[in-house]
């Protein structure tokens, strides 16, 4: 299924091909992309579902699609700690890994800071969390974003059905 949605993504025709002959597809609009002088970077949120060997050999696969000097395709997986060890089901796969970028949790002025720029970034021109409320935002998430942006999000709910135009603890 990931092969055939990657070629339906890349605008390959997927109707009753056999494994190889996608491939063949996939890889003839890569060297086509590539004329153009198009790079194509495939970006697979939630990496960590992707689970198993085979799974694993299929990225590995579409690693090996290149031409002489050159990568037809770069893949970028964005996943929970976990897709690390899926990675490794395939130490070929694990070899190739170019690139490890964790999220580590933030501090307190760093979640600060991320909800000043969350907010700013959808037009907010005023303190919409005080200090305290922060701090709770903070302690509450253990600084782990995806956590944050839910009980910041839970918050501004909260704030327009009680009408408030910001949050004090």
């Amino acid at each position: 299924w990931l092969l055939a949605h990657i070629a339906q993504q890349l605008g390959v025709e997927t109707g009753g091909d056999n494994r190889l002959e996608l491939i063949g597809r996939i890889y003839t609009i890569l060297e086509h992309l590539y004329a153009q002088g198009r790079k194509v970077v495939l970006l697979l949120d939630e990496a960590q579902m992707l689970t198993g060997r085979e799974m694993m050999e299929e990225l590995r696969g579409l690693l090996n699609l290149e031409m002489p000097g050159r990568k037809l395709l770069s893949i970028v997986l964005f996943g929970l700690p976990e897709v690390y060890e899926n990675i490794y089901l395939d130490k070929p796969l694990a070899q190739r890994l170019a690139l490890r970028c964790e999220l580590t949790p933030f501090d307190e002025s760093e979640t600060r800071a991320y909800l000043t720029h969350r907010l700013a970034v959808v037009g907010a021109n005023r303190v919409i969390f005080a200090p305290a409320a922060t701090r709770f935002i903070h302690r509450a998430s253990g600084g782990v974003p995806r956590l944050i942006n839910v009980i910041a999000d839970n918050a501004l709910l909260e704030m327009f059905f009680a009408r408030h135009a910001s949050a004090s603890s």
